[in-house]
C-alpha cells in the first residue's frame, strides 16, 4: 500500500483498528530497494545455492538429475561432483518480506539458475 492508501484505510476504520504488521516494505519500496541492491542480491543467492546445492549428498544430486530426464546408467558412476555456476539467476521473485531486529529485513525468495554443471 502507498502511504495514500495507508492514511486513507486508517481514516476509513479508525486508527485503533489498524494493527502493526512485521511488513518491512510496500511494493513501492520493495522496486525500489530491488533496483538499488539488485546486483548484490543476485550474487548473495547464486553463491547461497550453489553452496546448498554443493553440500547435497551424491544420491541427492542425481535424483535431481534422474528427474530431469539423465539415464540411470549415466548416474550410476557418479562418486562426487562440484557445482560451478555461468549465468546467475533469472527469474527472482520475493515471495515475503518480513522485519527482524532493529534493521533487519527477511526475504523470502524463488528463482531460477540458468546454467550450473
Amino acid at each position: 500500500m502507498t502511504n495514500a492508501e495507508m492514511k486513507q484505510l486508517v481514516d476509513a476504520v479508525g486508527p485503533a483498528r489498524v494493527r502493526a504488521t512485521n511488513i518491512a516494505l510496500d511494493d513501492e519500496q520493495l522496486e525500489t530497494f530491488m533496483d538499488d541492491h539488485s546486483q548484490d542480491i543476485d550474487e548473495a543467492l547464486t553463491h547461497a545455492a550453489i553452496e546448498y546445492l554443493s553440500s547435497v549428498p551424491v544420491n541427492t544430486a542425481c535424483s535431481f538429475l534422474r528427474s530431469n530426464g539423465v539415464p540411470d546408467a549415466c548416474l550410476e558412476p557418479i562418486r562426487s561432483f562440484t557445482v560451478e555456476d555461468f549465468e546467475g539467476i533469472e527469474d527472482l521473485d520475493v515471495i515475503s518480506k518480513t522485519r527482524i531486529g532493529e534493521g533487519g529485513i527477511l526475504f523470502t525468495c524463488e528463482f531460477e539458475l540458468r546454467t550450473i554443471i
